[in-house]
């Protein structure tokens, strides 16, 4: 079964101001250096992966580790699908081939974030052997006199060189200029503890803590994610053995939506492509309580009433054959 994890954040703070960084904006403003995912410049991705898991909560490590996604959903062009790190947890990636730096950015690392500015971050790191890593000097200037919250939003144009700084089949660009390496035959990403407590806070290039949204130990169904979550590096300057999907991976092409979402009184579930056939609407309370549960019909259409239930974000599992999506809905 393949997963999708989707971040909906329904609701943005009216005054939060875009693009007033240092650095380049989010992936849909002008001056963005993202790459989209369809983009030419990919030759190849990543085919191999090891990943050690990290913690719900770092801060609460006898809670225990992530659980969403399987090591797979990170190999491969980028479909929206990923694997969750968790606080602190950490993969290396390979191909059959090197990455040579060449002109401009040489590969790209997708994060699965549905939102310009709902950003879980993360530190890259090359290598030629697998054993000696060179990290790519981070920057943020998120202010750190308030934690950013479980839900609250950064502005992309305050990041550079830390993965997730861009939504969903944008990928964040990086340079092997930027290490001072001629080519590289590993990728290592490290997720970053967004929390401003000196005792477990992740720090950028100059000393200075990096803020991005803390804790994000959400549940579903059994299913616990947390920090990062990889959907795929993309190799732009590469010499090697070319790699599109991984052969276990399920090829099936679907896209679930939402709408509208924030809503008052109801929403749509619908599939795209192949569609979803019959399948299940479950939604939760943010703490795990199930609120609902209803079936989707052949059509891969469905409308789901809402308007008895109490206002806030939920959790919703849209469930089929196929695939299981966990996306979260706002109702106003």
């Amino acid at each position: 079964m393949k997963f999708t994890l989707v971040f909906v954040i329904g609701v943005l703070a009216m005054d939060f101001v875009h693009g007033q960084g240092s650095y380049a904006p989010n992936a849909e403003m002008a001056g963005t250096d993202a790459i989209y995912f369809e983009s030419e410049k990919f030759k190849s991705w990543a085919s191999e992966i090891t990943l050690e898991r990290g913690f719900k909560d770092i801060a609460n490590k006898s809670i225990g580790s992530v659980n969403f996604g399987t090591p797979n959903e990170a190999l491969g062009i980028s479909d929206k699908s990923a694997v969750s790190f968790g606080d602190s947890g950490v993969a290396v990636l390979s191909f059959n081939g090197w990455i040579t730096n060449g002109s401009g950015p040489d590969f790209a690392v997708f994060e699965n974030s549905f939102n310009n500015e709902f950003l879980e971050l993360a530190f890259v790191e090359v290598s030629k052997d697998g054993t000696n890593f060179f990290r790519f000097p981070a920057y943020s200037e998120t202010p750190v006199n308030a934690q950013i919250s479980s839900f609250d939003l950064l502005d992309a144009s305050n990041i550079k060189n830390l993965a997730g700084k861009y939504k969903v089949q944008y990928g964040t660009p990086f340079d092997l200029d930027d290490v001072a390496i001629d080519s590289v035959r590993y990728v290592r990403i490290v997720d970053v503890v967004g929390s401003i407590d000196t005792n477990i806070a992740s720090k950028d290039a100059q000393g200075r803590i990096i803020n991005d949204p803390y804790p994000t130990d959400f549940q579903n169904n059994g299913f616990y994610t947390g920090g990062f979550d990889l959907d795929a590096i993309g190799l732009i300057n590469y010499d090697g053995e070319i790699f599109l999907n991984n052969a276990e991976v399920n090829s099936l092409s679907l896209e679930i939506s939402l709408f509208p979402n924030p809503t008052k009184t109801s929403f749509s579930v619908s599939g795209i492509g192949s569609g979803i056939g019959s399948g299940t609407v479950e939604m939760y309370s943010l703490n795990g309580e199930k609120i609902l549960s209803q079936t989707i019909d052949e059509s891969s259409k469905s409308v789901v009433d809402v308007s008895d239930l109490q206002r806030g974000m939920y959790l919703v599992s849209i469930s089929s054959e196929d695939s299981l999506t966990i996306t979260k809905v706002v109702l106003q």
